[in-house]
């Protein structure tokens, strides 16, 4: 089953495109197109009645591995055969990188029909390729503003733009690229590949965003990435994503090949954006705590956290936590599900239980709930402002890297730990629903859950009841 694309422009079927045309050039280099590239093509190259492109500019984001070369380069190949005398630009990261990205296009080329119609070029500046019957030419250049200068591109690509400064891709783009094209309006494009970027890719993440909101006209846009509610290792995970998962490489592949960031892995191969560069917990420490926490104390010595989601998809979570006569940190999921419906009428009961608090971060849609709890229904429950959040984060770090922490293993957990993220709120520093790369509703929760045991005395014994 082909993989699930986050977001796609839809196919007008009433256009002609020329995906199939592509799809030759792209079988005869030997690198026959898969579903994703396919898909893309069908739309991103559609024309009006005119005969005009209907979009000017393509933006595509893939985690690495998908194919991306094997996409553009028979585009661009073909764009050079089937327009007299066009020019292509095409550039990554730096010049090196695409003088590399050419070299891995010239073996596919030079082991095909079209070789005996081209002629590739390989001085220090001027690399790319030459057809001579028509006079198309494509070239490589290094991302700056003078690489299109005094030319008129019909295509440009621009490969990996995670990696430009706002400044530069912007003057690249609007300084550079446009005016160079404006007088083959409806003949020319733009297309931007790319995988996901971190917090200095502010060039590309404001394409990304307005292409999400469709507030830019005119773009075709596309991203195959994972869904942050997803285990990032799970093998089903990949397999739901990842566009080339089952044509190209298969997810034990890229597991073998994951590097041993988890930041790095979010990023480049489930194309997630990220903040930080490496990991608050790695997955492997956290795996090593769990335990099993079947036996947990009675009521009046468990607190309990809760966090309500932020969107009707995601999970809204109760923990409970305890401490060992030692003093080490225990927390065990006791329950996630999504939407938040649920979440106070399960709090009623536990409340009932007598548990030795409840308390719940003070910030997000959980706020409401605990409002509403305290109001209406009189409960006791503590809300966590940031300082004592930030020392709930710190203590449950500290608990991690010290080896005094174990968790009952749930799966639920593990996500929330998997896409943490720290953020800087004045003076102290907390985990973060915003810089996070997906939900951490169960972090929060178990976070809260530690603080209500810590803060709260314990309390007679209550009757056991079941829930």
């Amino acid at each position: 089953m082909p993989a699930t694309p986050a977001f796609a422009a839809p196919r007008d079927p009433n256009r002609r495109n020329f995906a199939e045309q592509i799809g030759k050039v792209s079988a005869a280099l030997g690198k026959p197109l898969m579903p994703w590239q396919r898909q893309v093509l069908e739309t991103a190259t559609e024309v009006d009645q005119f005969g005009r492109f209907v979009y000017d500019t393509v933006l595509i984001t893939v985690p690495r591995q998908s194919g991306k070369t094997t996409l553009v380069w028979p585009l661009m190949l073909w764009w050079a055969i089937t327009r007299a005398r066009s020019t292509i630009f095409y550039t990554a990261q730096t010049g090196k990188d695409a003088r590399d990205r050419f070299r891995d296009a010239s073996k596919l080329i030079d082991a095909s029909p079209f070789a005996a119609v081209t002629t590739s070029r390989w001085s220090a500046g001027d690399t790319g390729l030459d057809v001579p019957l028509n006079g198309s030419v494509i070239r490589t250049f290094s991302p700056g503003l003078a690489a299109v200068h005094g030319s008129t591109p019909g295509l440009v690509v621009l490969d990996e733009i995670f990696a430009l400064s706002e400044t530069l891709g912007t003057a690249l783009l609007d300084g550079a690229i446009r005016p160079a094209q404006q007088t083959l309006a409806g003949r020319s494009q733009v297309w931007m590949i790319s995988t996901a970027g971190d917090a200095t890719s502010t060039f590309m993440k404001r394409l990304v965003d307005e292409a999400r909101a469709g507030t830019r006209p005119g773009v075709a846009f596309f991203e195959w990435s994972r869904p942050t509610d997803l285990d990032p290792y799970d093998p089903a995970t990949l397999e739901a994503f990842h566009p080339a998962v089952g044509h190209t490489v298969t997810a034990a592949d890229l597991l073998k090949i994951r590097p041993s960031s988890h930041a790095a892995w979010l990023r480049a191969f489930c194309n997630n954006w990220i903040e930080a560069a490496d990991p608050l917990i790695s997955l492997e420490t956290w795996d090593e705590l769990a335990a099993d926490l079947t036996a947990p104390p009675p009521m009046h010595d468990i607190g309990i956290g809760y966090e309500a989601a932020d969107a009707a998809d995601l999970p809204s979570v109760v923990c409970a936590a305890w401490r060992t006569p030692a003093g080490d940190p225990r927390i065990a999921l006791m329950h996630a599900a999504p939407g938040t419906a649920w979440l106070a009428p399960l709090i009623r009961r536990i409340d009932g239980m007598k548990p030795r608090g409840i308390a719940a971060d003070d910030g997000g849609a959980t706020r409401a709930i605990t409002a509403a709890l305290t109001r209406d229904e009189q409960l006791t429950i503590t809300g966590i402002g940031a300082r004592d959040a930030a020392t709930g984060t710190a203590e449950l770090l500290d608990a991690v890297s010290n080896r005094t922490l174990r968790h009952d293993g749930t799966a639920t957990l593990r996500r929330a730990v998997a896409v943490a993220q720290l953020q800087r709120h004045g003076d102290t520093v907390r985990f973060s629903r915003q810089r996070s790369t997906g939900s951490i509703a169960a972090l929060l929760a178990a976070t809260a859950a530690l603080h209500a045991y810590d803060n709260t005395e314990q309390l007679a014994p209550a009757p056991l009841a079941v829930f």
